[in-house]
């Protein structure tokens, strides 16, 4: 059955009608979705204005592809069920540069190696550190609780760990006959040498009775008042040597300590160094890394409810968090910003400007390696700030440039930071790297990997990983190695990366990035939404559905839009067979010519026979992402679907109707937040939006006219003179392998506080990586404007051509080359020739556009179209540039080459007469030498080196036209040549007895024959009677006698 009535679809109203026309509604990027309150979104749209097909479209049933098995798509192919990985190569790679434009010890690679040769280099005969005799304990079991956490994790015989172990020995010893005067001295000495291995039990039993009997806490000493910093260095050590007290109550000093530190924090969060003053960086800094041991317990039974520790360190963390200044320091001070750093990386926090952070710490850095003198304290926690490895996903790509029986994917892990990471399970459930296709799991084996897999510092490990099956076509593919300790960076713990596997059928323009598919309110009917593509080239798009996932019929779509940016349309499916079943779509760009692109990842939906039964909810909050409080009255947008709020809780839920949606949850005076979701049928789930509150005061303005250009390992960036306000501080440098609607959350890679600066190269980038960049300026009240990305960019090691040649056979120059590309990525080849003054384009050649790498590449070049009547010298250039990334190029010449392309002079003729008797004919006249003669394109001459020729023919009854032309060895042909002769069977010359058409004395002699020796008449016996006197007589031979000899009388004969 048809539907028919009307349809209301996000305030629209929509008309039902057939496939063979439309309506469509452009929306503007201003008016955002369909709701006259949406905001702009800042990352789905791509286009000014995007057109929503919205109509309900009756599907023909044939056009939905049912395949019977399932088979191997061209595009697309089922998702493998498991792959073995294994190690390729690993290798150490050079440290990372010092990225920030300003960094005043960019000679330092590894900040880590040299404050660690500071310390070896400065440390005292006896043992210890100090610049002031009255802290030597406190500075030495600084540093020694700082070797012991790096103590085999700097990598095994290396030059820093010798020094770790020389330092340490020598130090523990003074250590251990020390003997400290206060009680946080006394806590320092026992975790230093507990974390070494030291029984200290006998020391904590008297620490421990050093609490203040009153408050529970710890002073210096055991009749001074408690302290914040003294109660958290005990408690450290607690920590360190699992202390218990003797008696009933075996935790009683553990308890009294927590409870002392947490009743002592203050109501933002932070901890002050004396209970009831305002909160200090330091302290709480201290009293965090001293809770660390205890962040997963909870208090119970205490008298105003139990104690959860978890929520008073979040409070602490944030309470650091927001302090950060945006360059990057905790109050400009070295170990307010170290202490502060340490404490949000161990917890697993990514500070606001993390990179800038970083860049801070290594910044104060001094040439000899320590970052403050005198002092060993600051240089201790500096070190032990930056003693950090970052686990990093640098690169995926398909090593197999062919259809292949298995497929397989190299993946790229580094560690980058600048100590050996912990170990990572491999043999454990869930094991640390997952990989995905698609978004679904693909089981790794790791037989033949140890259990467990450490990266050193600075190192890379590429794994190579092989599937029970063959790829096709374009997948989305995701590697995650999940690192669960400390890290400078975690969101580089994975990557996602379109792969293409075997050869790509199409080449046109890039498909949508994500599109959406979900059940429709009315019956039987799906809705489809979809991001634009990017890509000029792009002039409409091709829908194509089916029922089986990665199969579908490029020749049958299922409809096909007409130019224009669609987004979204409404299919209603009246087969009873194809509803209430899971059904796939694609999408895939044409440009103007009706040249297709690959297809779009997929998605997938189920027209519902009865919609409103399958149901499912999508629940959760909108948060302030600074403050974690929930934002009330939130607006909550589906993409080209619909909109929904929260309450004035700042909760929502929705309940919806099941598929895949790009939903944005934005408010006043917050930056939006977009998440990728799916509503499951008749079923829950739950995501909260984090949005991102908008900094109050003003912003500098934007940069004008950026653009970049990719090279070998490197990206430059280019943009407009830029007149920078008053309160201008530096240019912010963004970068990311994703594209980014917003700049806000990620750490520059650089700055540089020269206004005037117009350009900036990215340089150590990996080749054949994705890359977007933005630049921002800020001022100096660390705002600057939000600006998107641009992108991508590939940078690449251009193409190399060489081994050229070319020579001429025949019409055609036949080109060779060798064709080499160091990431096996295809080129696009052209070719131009040398006119003599300069290179012009070659239009008509074979062998030109994108090809692969490989030897002897060939190409066929009709010169004669390009470079006619041409003789002599000349050489062919073969250009290369990357597929892609067109800046990427290189070419090559060949050697000189003869050409020919000139045509021959047409060959003379000699003519015929314009009528005659005879059937057969030779033709014949002359040429140049070493041509061929043609006639009607077929050679009836062959090539000599004569300067005449001859062709006998077979004349037809009636008119006979002859055309020649001359071909030399070139096969350049010259014009044509004509003759031309009508054959009549009766047709005679009078006086011609022969009849050889030629008067001449056999004429003569066969007249006396036939006249006075009974010879036979000839074919045509009127021509003898020449005085057409009627009788063949001796009177005809004396008239045709005079007329050959004595130029008689014309010869007149009767008419036939």
């Amino acid at each position: 059955m048809k539907k028919s009535g009307i349809k209301i679809i996000n305030l629209v109203v929509i008309t039902s009608i057939l496939v063979s026309s439309f309506w469509s509604l452009p929306v503007s990027r201003s008016e955002g979705l369909l709701s006259t309150v949406t905001p702009v979104l800042e990352n789905p749209q791509t286009d000014e204005n995007v057109v929503i097909e919205k109509k309900i479209i009756t599907v023909d049933s044939s056009k939905i592809y049912r395949p019977a098995t399932q088979e191997l798509s061209s595009q697309k192919s089922k998702i493998p069920s498991s792959a073995k990985i294994k190690i390729i190569s690993t290798k150490k790679i050079a440290p990372a540069s010092n990225n920030s434009l300003n960094a005043k010890s960019a000679t330092i690679t590894d900040p880590v190696s040299a404050g660690l040769n500071y310390l070896f280099l400065n440390q005292a005969a006896d043992g210890s550190w100090s610049h002031n005799g009255k802290i030597k304990n406190l500075e030495t079991a600084t540093v020694v609780k700082l070797l012991n956490e790096l103590n085999q994790k700097v990598g095994a015989g290396v030059p820093e760990q010798i020094q770790i172990d020389q330092m340490r020995s020598k130090a523990l010893d003074w250590l251990r006959f020390s003997f400290p005067e206060s009680s946080d001295y006394l806590a320092d000495k026992i975790t230093a040498l507990a974390g070494a291995g030291d029984d200290m039990a006998e020391s904590m039993d008297f620490l421990s009775a050093q609490i203040n009997d009153s408050n529970l806490g710890f002073g210096i000493k055991k009749n001074y008042g408690a302290d914040i910093l003294t109660t958290a260095k005990v408690l450290d050590a607690i920590a360190t040597t699992n202390y218990q007290d003797p008696g009933a109550d075996t935790q009683f000093t553990l308890k009294a300590a927590l409870l002392y530190l947490l009743n002592s924090q203050n109501l933002d969060g932070g901890w002050p160094e004396i209970s009831g003053e305002d909160s200090s960086i330091y302290a709480t800094n201290v009293v965090l890394q001293s809770l660390y041991s205890f962040r997963n317990v909870v208090i119970e039974g205490m008298p105003g409810g139990d104690v959860i520790i978890p929520t008073k360190i979040n409070l602490g963390l944030n309470y650091l968090k927001t302090r950060q200044y945006s360059w990057g320091s905790w109050r400009d001070d070295i170990l307010q910003t170290a202490l502060s750093y340490r404490s949000l990386i161990s917890y697993n926090i990514t500070p606001y400007y993390n990179q800038k952070a970083i860049d801070y710490l290594k910044n104060t850095q001094s040439p000899d390696g320590s970052f403050s003198t005198p002092g060993f304290t600051k240089t201790a926690k500096a070190i032990e700030a930056l003693a950090k490895p970052d686990i990093t996903v640098t690169d995926i790509q398909n090593p197999i440039s062919v259809p292949n029986p298995n497929a397989t994917l190299w993946v790229t892990v580094r560690n980058n930071g600048y100590i050996t990471s912990d170990p990572l399970n491999l043999s454990a459930l869930p094991p640390a790297f997952t990989l995905k296709i698609d978004g679904q799991n693909v089981p790794l084996d790791f037989t033949g990997l140890p259990p467990t897999l450490v990266f050193e510092s600075n190192s890379e490990v590429i794994f190579e990983i092989n599937f029970n099956q063959n790829l096709f076509g374009q997948h989305n593919v995701k590697f995650k190695a999940d690192y669960a300790s400390p890290e400078f960076w975690k969101n580089n713990n994975d990557l996602t990366k379109g792969i293409a596997f075997g050869s790509p059928q199409y080449t046109g323009p890039t498909p949508p990035p994500w599109i959406g598919a979900s059940t429709d309110l009315t019956p039987g009917g799906v809705t489809l939404r979809w991001q634009q593509s990017s890509d000029p080239a792009r002039s409409y798009y091709v829908l194509y559905g089916s029922t089986a996932s990665g199969q579908y019929d490029p020749a049958i779509p299922l409809y096909v839009f007409p130019p224009g940016n669609f987004a979204g349309i409404t299919f209603y499916f009246d087969d009873p067979n194809l509803q209430n079943i899971p059904l796939y779509f694609s999408i895939a760009s044409f440009d103007s010519s009706g040249n297709r692109g690959n297809y779009s990842p997929e998605s997938w939906a189920i027209a519902y026979d009865n919609p409103e039964s399958y149901r499912g909810t999508l629940s959760g909050a909108v948060k302030d992402s600074v403050t974690a409080q929930k934002i009330p009255n939130a607006q909550i947008d589906f993409y080209l679907i619909n909109s929904f709020f929260a309450d004035s809780a700042g909760d929502y839920s929705i309940n919806y109707y099941p598929g895949f949606y790009l939903a944005t949850g934005w408010s006043q005076n917050y930056y939006s937040d977009n998440k990728f979701l799916q509503i499951p049928a008749q079923s829950a789930t739950s995501t909260d939006f984090l949005l991102r509150p908008v900094s109050s005061g003003s912003y500098p303005p934007s940069v004008t006219g950026l653009y970049g250009i990719a090279g070998n390992n490197q990206v430059t960036l280019n943009w407009n003179a830029y007149t920078p306000p008053s309160d201008f501080k530096q240019f912010d440098i963004f970068r990311s392998n994703f594209s980014f609607g917003g700049a806000w959350g990620l750490t520059p890679i650089a700055t540089t506080s020269n206004p005037s600066a117009t350009s900036f190269n990215d340089t150590n980038l990996i080749n054949g990586v994705n890359y977007f960049y933005a630049v921002a300026p800020e001022n100096l009240a660390g705002n600057f404007p939000d600006v998107g990305s641009i992108g991508p960019f590939r940078p690449g090691s251009p193409p190399v051509v060489s081994s050229s040649t070319a020579s001429q056979s025949g019409s055609n120059v036949n080109i060779s080359y060798n064709l080499a590309d160091s990431e096996n990525k295809n080129s696009i080849i052209s070719f131009q020739f040398w006119s003599g003054s300069s290179w012009q384009n070659i239009t008509t050649a074979s062998g030109i556009g994108i090809q692969s790498p490989g030897t002897s590449k060939a190409g066929l070049w009709n010169a004669k179209q390009d470079f006619p009547d041409f003789e002599g010298q000349t050489k062919i250039k073969i250009n290369a540039s990357k597929e892609g990334n067109s800046s990427l190029q290189s070419s090559s010449e060949t050697p000189l080459f003869n050409l020919d392309t000139k045509n021959p002079t047409s060959p003379a003729v000699y003519s015929l007469p314009l009528v005659t008797g005879l059937f057969q004919k030779t033709i014949g006249g002359t040429k140049e030498i070493n041509t061929s003669i043609k006639s009607s394109g077929v050679e009836v001459v062959t090539q000599s080196s004569s300067a005449t020729w001859e062709y006998p023919v077979v004349l037809r009854q009636g008119l006979n036209q002859f055309s020649f032309t001359a071909v030399d060895v070139a096969s350049n042909e010259s014009p044509s040549s004509s003759v031309s002769t009508t054959y009549d069977p009766s047709y005679f010359v009078c006086g011609d007895v022969n009849g050889d058409e030629n008067l001449d004395v056999f004429d003569m002699t066969l007249l006396i024959d036939v006249i006075f020796s009974e010879h036979d008449y000839p074919t045509h016996p009127a021509s003898m009677d020449v005085n057409n006197d009627g009788q063949y007589d001796v009177f005809d031979l004396i008239t045709l006698i005079n007329y050959i000899f004595s130029e008689g009388p014309a010869l007149t004969c009767p008419a036939v």
